[in-house]
């Protein structure tokens, strides 16, 4: 038994360096952009996001999302619309970057200007130092015109699945907020200071729904809801997001990103969720206090290393008794416990809203079977030459 143990150990030792080892292999390069959108781009945890639960949830009643307007003339009626309801919060997921005819410029300037609960977008080159973060701002703002605002970026790239998103950017001793940090801080301040004392660089997105979980209106509902009078109990009070979305096919491709939610869950295809309904995500989330935390890889390799070696136990054992199992009952063992360990894992996701990074004990139960074998082969060799004590002599 004391053997085995020893083996055992050995043997998932192996196995860890390995898996260790293959964390290392860079997946940045252009040759490898189908890997990143295909298998890395897949996480367990969208099986999660997919379900069917997802269809009867309830619509966020404090969210309300609007779709803005094609010229700036029209966003400031838009924008006047809006206010006439009296909404807690207005904000508007665009960035005005540069000027263009001055009539529509005075027109959206005099709107913004006049209101104190209107949040702007800015956008966070991320490729600039932490020390001296660079924004784009819009046009308007400047050293005499201070306007609230925060930053809009989701985590990664066009290929990547927005899971993440940074909540606060700490530069020296500034902290900027996100966008919706910012709505957050003005329409549920006590949510707000949840959120700081979570102390998270990172903060994972844990979604409710796509498009159709919020009432919406495109830019025409919005101007015959305000003629027929219908809008005062849809606004007053409430979050109203102005941004780029689309009910209607063909969709506008501005603003797109790929998520959890998406109907393809492996291999995604094509984006399927608009920037705004993201933002509304995150602010269901943070007003919900219902948030999800992520283990360290600490935990995981620790998870994956004792997995790894009560398996490789059971198999040593089945070695001792049969001296020669059948390879490919081995592997069907295997795959068994693969999928019961996914099983495990998604069931305390979804009671507890905790994630286990999976790819390193997925790595290690992939390769343990084949990597035993190596073994086997080095402790017959260490056995002839050193005597070292072996199963396999």
């Amino acid at each position: 038994m004391k053997d085995l143990m020893k083996e055992s150990l050995v043997a998932t030792t192996m196995v860890l360096i390995i898996t260790f080892c293959i964390s290392f292999i860079p997946f940045k390069f252009e040759f490898a952009k189908p890997i990143r959108q295909g298998f890395l781009g897949f996480d367990i945890y969208d099986l999660y996001y997919s379900g069917k639960h997802l269809e009867n949830s309830k619509r966020d009643s404090n969210i309300i999302l609007v779709q803005v307007a094609d010229k700036r003339n029209a966003i400031a009626d838009q924008i006047r619309i809006i206010e006439k309801y009296t909404p807690a919060v207005i904000g508007i997921d665009a960035v005005f970057k540069e000027q263009r005819d001055s009539l529509e410029n005075i027109k959206l300037l005099h709107e913004i200007s006049q209101y104190g609960n209107i949040i702007l977008a800015s956008e966070l080159d991320m490729n600039s130092s932490l020390d001296q973060p660079a924004f784009t701002h819009n046009f308007f703002e400047d050293n005499d015109h201070h306007y609230h605002f925060g930053y809009t970026n989701i985590q990664g790239n066009q290929f990547a699945v927005a899971r993440n998103y940074l909540p606060f950017l700490k530069a020296g001793d500034s902290i900027y907020p996100a966008f919706t940090s910012v709505i957050a801080e003005r329409f549920a301040p006590e949510k707000f200071n949840e959120l700081k004392r979570r102390n998270r660089k990172w903060e994972i997105i844990n979604y409710t729904g796509n498009l159709e979980n919020y009432t919406s209106l495109s830019k025409e509902e919005l101007l015959y809801s305000d003629g027929s009078n219908q809008l005062r109990d849809i606004l007053t009070g409430k979050i109203v997001l102005v941004g780029y979305f689309d009910k209607q096919v063909p969709l506008i491709m501005e603003d797109f990103h790929f998520s959890p939610l998406n109907e393809q869950v492996a291999g995604k295809s094509f984006p399927d969720m608009y920037g705004i309904v993201i933002h509304a995500n995150i602010l269901s989330m943070i007003l919900s206090g219902e948030y999800a935390s992520e283990t360290s890889e600490f935990v995981s390799y620790l998870l994956a290393g004792i997995i790894t070696f009560l398996f490789l136990y059971s198999i040593l054992l089945q070695h001792k008794k049969r001296k020669h199992p059948v390879h490919i009952w081995l592997l069907f063992q295997q795959f068994l416990i693969i999928l019961l360990i996914l099983y495990l894992f998604l069931q305390v996701f979804d009671c507890f809203h905790v994630k286990v990074p999976l790819l390193p004990i997925m790595i290690a139960l992939a390769l343990c079977v084949e990597l035993l074998d190596i073994y086997k082969m080095i402790a017959v060799r260490l056995h002839k030459k050193y005597m070292y004590k072996t199963i396999f002599k």
